[in-house]
Formats: structure tokens, sequence, C-alpha cells
């Protein structure tokens, strides 16, 4: 299954989806961007990592229900669900996901991710053999569904939800961020999202690339992981792109879209691989795989998007990538920039956070305010996983 994994995200694919095509049309230009607002720490939290799971591969997901917040934690490593509640550090419930039998999701994998829909239902998608469970509290399986289906020829996009990718909901239906299964000649009409209903089970593609990548070839596959955002205020879906400074915005009930600018003042237009959109039916992955890997861990992109429901501000989170001479050296990892965006998406603000403190990925909102977590906190007492808490606030720009 993991040969099935690795080749479906280098195979060539060509795929037109009639009816889901969502082209934007005009010509826009760069609006002038003054700082009017920052990221300012208020708080800090832990939960205890119960000594069972790894801070650097876990599925996490927040849910308000009424007066208690909750915060579900999956790792792969214990086939199990840790939740917590009001930000308490001890887990009030570890939940067993058994691999097999009437109850069983199969070897879930890192990543695998989930959505705490309510306390007694939470959404499970097995990467590895592409199905959407849902189970209670106490682990059993309530339903399942395909949602991709590896050994089709002509598969469509799979889901490729993470924690700065995270599975959305408006609790009518589910929405997913795709990657690629393979490349194509024809991304303006390849779907980049895809939402299933949780009444009829009926799944749909409402959403496709950005044309930018009909333009040029990006490199590796993670270059083309959609990021999404929905706001439940207007029933929207707010579409980010690794390799676009624009995002874009698809409003569920009337079809209407809109278009805005979303860049970082840490880089401009995002460097393709090859200026030939085709070149991924030339190239020898097997050969040139040094050469991808450098430069897609040294040319800066976005990572995802996240709506603040509590506060209606949107966070694009982008990451500032090292040289590749840095990359050659084995320094990977990049720093974290955060875009602010208002209601509108106009950019009100950035900021930036070391990779020697904040970790990258394990981001979420909730009622607090932005939570990011500490890695350098963790690599001192690996029993804790601090999250600092952080606010929109006008600065006087």
């Amino acid at each position: 299954m993991k040969f099935k994994l690795i080749l479906k995200r280098v195979l060539f694919l060509t795929l037109i989806i009639s009816g889901c095509n969502q082209k934007m049309e005009g010509t826009f230009s760069i609006p002038t961007y003054t700082k009017s607002t920052s990221l300012i720490p208020i708080d800090s939290f832990k939960i205890s990592t119960e000594n069972k799971f790894n801070f650097y591969s876990i599925s996490l997901s927040y849910l308000k229900s009424f007066e208690s917040e909750y915060i579900s934690v999956f790792n792969a490593n214990t086939q199990s669900i840790f939740l917590y509640k009001n930000k308490a550090s001890n887990a009030i419930k570890e939940i067993p996901l058994e691999l097999d039998g009437p109850h069983g999701l199969g070897e879930l994998g890192f990543d695998s991710s989930h959505f705490l829909f309510s306390k007694d239902s939470i959404y499970i998608y097995n990467l590895q053999i592409g199905i959407l469970f849902l189970i209670n509290e106490k682990g059993e399986v309530l339903n399942r569904q395909r949602l991709t289906d590896y050994s089709d020829p002509i598969n469509l996009p799979v889901p490729y939800p993470s924690n700065v990718r995270p599975i959305q909901s408006d609790f009518k239906k589910l929405y997913f961020p795709c990657g690629i299964n393979s490349y194509s000649d024809d991304f303006e009409n390849h779907p980049s999202v895809l939402s299933i209903d949780l009444n009829s089970g009926e799944i749909k593609y409402p959403i496709t690339y950005s044309k930018i990548y009909d333009n040029a070839f990006y490199g590796l596959s993670f270059k083309y992981d959609t990021g999404i955002a929905f706001n439940r205020t207007d029933n929207s879906v707010t579409v980010s792109y690794p390799v676009d400074n624009f995002i874009y915005k698809y409003y569920t009930k009337n079809a209407n879209k809109e278009k805005k600018y979303a860049g970082s003042e840490h880089f401009n237009n995002i460097e393709a691989y090859d200026a030939d959109p085709s070149k991924f039916e030339k190239i020898d992955f097997s050969n040139e795989n040094d050469k991808l890997k450098n430069h897609a861990l040294s040319n800066s992109d976005f990572a995802g998007i996240l709506y603040d429901q509590f506060r209606n501000f949107y966070y694009r989170i982008a990451y500032i990538r090292p040289t590749v001479e840095d990359v050659k050296s084995g320094k990977t990892i990049p720093e974290l920039s955060i875009i602010i965006l208002d209601k509108d998406l106009n950019k009100v603000g950035e900021d930036i956070f070391s990779s020697k403190i904040y970790d990258n990925s394990l981001i979420f909102v909730s009622a607090t305010g932005l939570n990011i977590a500490r890695r350098d906190l963790y690599e001192t007492d690996e029993n804790f996983i601090v999250f600092d808490t952080f606010i929109p606030k006008e600065t006087g720009g």
C-alpha cells in the first residue's frame, strides 16, 4: 500500500471533470499593503502526551460545544485517539481504534487525519486505503465510505488533509483539501476540493485548481497540496494553493467567486521547477529526485489557510524556506510566517515565528485564539506539548 501511495503521486494522469471548472476572469494588481494588525501572545497551555504519542506525527482537531471545548489527538503509533476537555493537560478519554474486524479501520498511518464532529462522533480518513470512517467515543464504526480508489487508473484526486490543511465542515457536508494522484495536463479542469454530503453520502468536486499550474511545472507533489478554510457565516470555501500568491473564495449557496491577493512580504513569485508545464511527461523522477527535492525545499510556498470564526480573521500559513545551500547541508526546516487577512480577505498583517521555537505544522484555532505548538519546549520535555495562544490585534498601522 505504501508503494501505491508513492505511485499515485508521480504517475501521469489526464482528467477532465465537466461541471467543476471554476474559472476566474479579469486582471488583478497587487494592492497597497500597510500593516495594521499583529498576532499578540495572550496565553499558553499544555496537553500531556500520556507517554504514548509523538509530537511530530499527530492529527489534531478542535471542537467548541456549548460551554465546553475539546481537543482530540490521533496518533498512528498507538492507533488511538486522546480526548482533552477545557484545556486540561490530561486526557479525559483514550479511544482505541481496531485494526480488523467489524470495527476495524485498518492500519491508519501517519498521513491519516480526523475531524471531531461531536464528542461522540469522530470522522477518520484512512489515507492508506481511501476510506472515511465515522466512529463513536467507544471506537465503534458507525459508517464507512470510500472516497477514492487507488486501483482505478483514472482515479479522482485524493483528499489530503493535515493540521495546516484540516478537514472542514458546515455540519451538513465535509470538505477535504485535495492533493494530486499524479500530474495533469489540464489543472484548470482538475478537482482540488472534495465534498461529501453527510446524509446522502454524495461526493462532489466543487472547485478546480488555479490556472497557475497550467503555466509551469512546480516539481514535487506537495507544491500542489490544496489548503481550504470554511466560513459558516457566509457559507464560503476559501482556497489556498502552495505556489499562488492569490487566494480564491467560493460561495456554496450561489456559486459566486472572488479572487484576492494574499502574498507574503518575504517572497514574491514562487520559482517553478521548469517553465514547461508538461515537463512531468519527460522527467525521470528516480534520477532527478535530489534536484527536485532541493528545489522544493529551498523555494518558499504556502502551506494552508485557517479561518478564525471567533474573531472573523483568516490566517494564511507561509513557509519561508532556507537557501538551496542550506538544504544540501541538511538544514531543511522552514521558518513559519502567518499572513493575517480580515473578513474581506484584505491583508492586514504578517508575522514570522522562529522554527527554533515554534512548530510550523501543529497549529489550530480555538475560542481563545490561534494556537501554535512550542517545538523548543517539547524537545526539553516530551511529556507535554505546550501551545502559545495568539490573537490578532490592531497595532495602529
